[in-house]
């Protein structure tokens, strides 16, 4: 906060005070430099001192008090459709619990006018419920996004949505596993198979569009888990196809390994039957260029490589048992201070397919094992 003349002195100490004071109530920093630049113009109309303040920085942020809570922020409703798209972005940078993400989600989007309900902003509030972890209400938002009448939804919703809608069927299946009702059981598995066989018409309309290695990965990742409940050799040779266009076209564009695809197409080819010895020379290419990325790249999808090809080379090698701290270790690094769930599962869930996949159970029980701990160094 900085003047950009000179002030009045007296006015000067009222702008102070007041904006010091609605700050240390609990209000955000552009809500309490309205306030002091009003109150200065209502009681000194005689200067121009409550326009003299220069104001840099993040109009919603507050100060956090400890001792005493912050000032309700359901009292200061968004007065835009774009207020409330960066009132959107603003709390998924929160640090805050799934559960309370949610419920905060939930409550910002509760007073979205209907008529700025378009595709842009219902595709940002799927990003959030997605950061917190509730995936049904984020696939329900991506779907009403790209349906949007106003075709304002970016092309990225589509992926989007193709990607959660996969992702869930994930977690459909695991209830369905534990489910004691034959019904319900049925139920869940029709409706993850469905979720599973859409996701995979809406990428591959996608590729219409544009073949990427991101597109490719995701195709891969859906016939995976189809082959998790049928045709396990059919879908796994799909999935070790799409793998390989994916870190093929990666290469063939950045001229580097792109270490996600490549780790995904070497440990599909060995489920798939391929001889350890056939992939040494894939796997030491990938494992050093997930090192170097994870020592130069800082954000999760570059440091995620390192842990992942740990995992996949002791499992080729057949080393899993003996690696197993090493790699846990490696994905604590990462996760440590992880708070996207959807970054958390997707990291459970690789591991998953990986166990569900395999024909060894010595592989299983220690995948099983670093599974369990990858969920105990994540939990709230």
């Amino acid at each position: 906060v900085a003047a950009g003349w000179a002030v009045n002195d007296k006015a000067a100490v009222k702008f102070a005070r007041e904006f010091y004071r609605q700050m240390l109530d609990g209000e955000n920093f552009g809500r309490a430099v309205l306030e002091a630049r009003k109150l200065v113009r209502r009681e000194h109309p005689e200067t121009n001192t409550w326009g003299a303040y220069q104001c840099y920085g993040n109009p919603d942020y507050r100060f956090k008090l400890e001792g005493g809570a912050n000032r309700d922020e359901s009292g200061h409703r968004p007065r835009t459709r774009t207020e409330f798209i960066e009132s959107c972005h603003n709390l998924m940078n929160d640090e805050l619990p799934p559960a309370d993400g949610v419920k905060a989600v939930e409550g910002l989007l509760a007073t979205v006018p209907q008529s700025w309900r378009d595709g842009e902003l219902l595709c940002t509030f799927g990003d959030a419920f997605r950061r917190f972890g509730d995936f049904e209400s984020a696939i329900r938002l991506y779907r009403t996004a790209v349906l949007h009448a106003g075709a304002q939804a970016p092309i990225q919703a589509v992926q989007k949505l193709a990607n959660h809608l996969d992702r869930h069927a994930k977690q459909l299946m695991k209830d369905a596993a534990v489910a004691k009702d034959e019904t319900k059981r049925d139920e869940l598995r029709q409706k993850a198979e469905a979720q599973t066989k859409e996701a995979i018409a809406r990428l591959e309309w996608l590729m219409q569009l544009s073949e990427t290695p991101e597109r490719w990965s995701l195709l891969g990742g859906a016939y995976r888990r189809i082959a998790l409940v049928r045709d396990r050799g059919k879908n796994l040779e799909q999935s070790r196809e799409c793998y390989g266009n994916a870190h093929r076209l990666a290469l063939k564009l950045t001229g580097e390994i792109d270490p996600y695809p490549a780790n995904n197409w070497m440990s599909v080819r060995f489920l798939f039957g391929e001889a350890p010895a056939g992939l040494e020379a894939d796997l030491e290419a990938t494992m050093k260029a997930a090192e170097e990325q994870a020592r130069s790249k800082t954000d999760f999808w570059a440091q995620i490589g390192y842990p992942d090809s740990l995992l996949g080379g002791a499992m080729i090698r057949g080393v899993l048992k003996q690696e197993k701290d090493a790699i846990m270790k490696a994905y604590g690094a990462l996760l440590r201070d992880a708070r996207n769930q959807s970054f958390i599962e997707s990291v459970r869930g690789g591991v998953s397919d990986m166990r569900d996949l395999s024909t060894d159970p010595d592989a299983r029980q220690v995948l099983t094992e670093i599974e369990q701990a990858i969920a105990k160094m994540t939990s709230p």
